[in-house]
């Protein structure tokens, strides 16, 4: 594996302004963090990760049955559904009037980037550590002549305690990540040495680490969920290394089982590698909050609801009875088998009959989950549930309520992911691009007219351009949004002699139904010529030619609407009918 960086000359001069051990600086700032983490997020982030796996964490009732209501985790599938799907439209937009206005190819090359990532599958991860846990991050870095980017598990990824904020104008001090390498893994990766054009390792000092120190029963994140899943993989015989990343703005220490100096040099983008996005933020502290957390308590009573629901159907059907003392000795010999005869009289041995409290549950399970459904914001009608039993006399008007309520709240989401963590993922791959990306690159470019290639000039897109990102749920939206203002445009200026009606038909058609302009053209009936002054209607006079009875008989019998013209929405007639 390659990475392209081209600023080890100028890391010597970097190394001589710290009189600090780099083994020393690093350390202390992923056990400033590990210590603040441990005491705050981590018994939350375990917890939430348990009732998302459907795991017990507040057991209250304690019977036979041991089920979960799987409620939960399908909240949390749906919004992942709905925020992952399809891929986001990157757009960027100078910020100064000296800079370079048509950006078409600066967002082909982000769309490129994307594919080639396969980010469509890389921010499952990502969203879903933000839903479940508060708080998903991203690594990125420059891999040979594009972007590389990957999930980052948050246990093992540490920050400035006293950072407030992520992105482009963070308040952290450090951000980093710890992770598991092979020596012979760690050795593949190189760098590119600007004064001799040839690679160059990126880790130095391999043959130094000691492989017996490092910390053991510090568990990563795989390890915990490995352990939680029941595996018995034992990491230290693997004989693996423990890295430590650091990164400042100005920065970079990488560091071996705690004990030896991997890497040391400036950071040239002047920005931090991890893209982290939150999912209810609190201005005062770096991670957010996730939606299993507000609802564990929920869940566990739902849960508990289930088991005792379960634990009482199974007593009712099991049968009981009640002897005649007379014959209190063949008591152990009675049971509820087919075919049984007993010798006993009329009257000495009855069922004893025993009350069913389901259906008071079954409505506390509809509440429980109600209210579960509105504090993560996805509503019964928008998740796809059916009117079932207590919502049969639903009106469509509170429908319409239901669903406009639960897509405010749903837009807020998509606009905090869309401006913190996509926005600030294509702030830092624009500086990739300006730092690295090589003179007369090809783009690929996907259009109207097919995919072709075109070369950037990275050096005319300079400065910083402020980048805007669209998820297709937004567009989605966006789109719905224009097709209700153009259908209730046509409805009003349909037929109105001010307006031209081919022209708004062929907008119509355009921005409803998607047709480009040469298929809307190609439906328009041709245009009817107009009748000379003076001349009776359908009396079609040419140079040698004779009056004509043509215009009567088209008079009598109005011609046929043609079958390609546009119906108009809504059963309306069309703006050419009649005329």
């Amino acid at each position: 594996m390659f990475i392209y960086n081209n600023t080890m000359a100028e890391n010597k001069a970097e190394k001589k302004k710290s009189t600090k051990n780099p083994v020393d600086i690093a350390v202390k700032a992923f056990n400033e963090h590990r210590d603040y983490a441990e005491s705050n997020y981590w018994g939350t982030w375990e917890d939430s990760w348990n009732v998302y796996n459907s795991k017990r964490v507040k057991k209250s009732y304690d019977g036979n049955a041991d089920l979960t209501d799987p409620m939960i985790y399908a909240s949390v599938r749906t919004a992942l559904a709905n925020i992952t799907a399809g891929k986001p439209k990157f757009a960027f937009y100078p910020t100064r009037p000296d800079q370079r206005t048509d950006t078409r190819v600066l967002n082909s090359l982000m769309d490129f980037w994307w594919d080639a990532n396969d980010m469509s599958l890389v921010v499952i991860p990502w969203i879903k550590d933000m839903l479940v846990y508060g708080t998903g991050v991203l690594f990125t870095h420059w891999n040979i002549n594009r972007p590389k980017i990957f999930h980052q598990p948050l246990r093992d990824f540490f920050v400035d305690p006293m950072a407030t904020r992520p992105g482009a104008q963070t308040d952290a001090r450090y951000m980093g990540r710890r992770f598991l390498a092979s020596r012979d893994e760690l050795a593949s990766y190189q760098v590119l040495d600007p004064e001799t054009g040839e690679f160059k390792p990126l880790y130095q000092n391999l043959d130094k680490i000691d492989m017996e120190s490092g910390v053991d029963d510090e568990d990563f994140d795989k390890d915990k969920k490995d352990m939680f899943l029941g595996s018995t993989v034992n990491r230290a015989d693997k004989k693996q290394i423990e890295v430590i990343e650091y990164w400042t703005k100005d920065r970079i220490i990488t560091v071996g089982n705690r004990s030896t100096v991997l890497r040391d040099e400036k950071n040239e983008l002047k920005c931090f590698p991890f893209v982290v996005q939150r999912n209810d933020i609190d201005g005062s502290l770096f991670y957010g909050k996730g939606e299993v957390e507000v609802n564990i308590d929920q869940q566990e009573y739902l849960n508990d609801l289930i088991n005792q629901s379960l634990d009482n159907m199974t007593y009712s059907l099991n049968s009981m009875w009640r002897v005649d003392p007379a014959f209190a000795d063949m008591a152990d010999q009675i049971e509820s088998v087919p075919g049984a005869v007993y010798a006993l009289p009329d009257g000495a041995i009855e069922p004893i009959n025993k009350p069913i409290q389901n259906f008071q549950v079954y409505q506390e399970r509809t509440a429980i989950k109600e209210s579960i459904r509105e504090a993560t914001g996805i509503d019964q009608v928008v998740k796809g549930v059916g009117q079932g039993r207590g919502n049969a006399d639903i009106t469509a008007t509170e429908v319409s309520q239901q669903v406009q309520s639960a897509q405010t709240g749903f837009s807020m989401k998509l606009t905090l992911i869309e401006n913190e963590g996509f926005k600030y993922l294509a702030y830092v791959w624009l500086k990739m691009a300006q730092r690295y990306l090589d003179a007369g690159a090809l783009v690929r470019i996907v259009g109207p007219e097919g995919t072709y290639f075109e070369p950037i000039n990275i050096e005319e897109f300079y400065g910083n351009y402020e980048a805007r990102v669209q998820l297709e749920s937004t567009v989605k939206r966006l789109q719905t949004d224009d097709i209700k203002r153009y259908q209730a445009l046509y409805s009003a200026l349909a037929q109105n002699p001010l307006i031209d009606q081919t022209e708004l038909t062929k907008t119509v058609m355009e921005r409803v139904f998607e047709l480009d302009k040469d298929e809307a053209d190609r439906l328009m009936a041709p245009p009817q010529q107009p009748v000379a002054p003076g001349m009776e209607t359908g009396m079609e006079m040419g140079p040698g030619s004779a009056p004509s009875i043509q215009g009567d008989m088209m008079a009598a019998n109005p011609p046929i609407q043609p079958s390609g013209q546009m119906p108009a929405p809504g059963g309306m007639m069309s703006p050419n009918a009649g005329q």
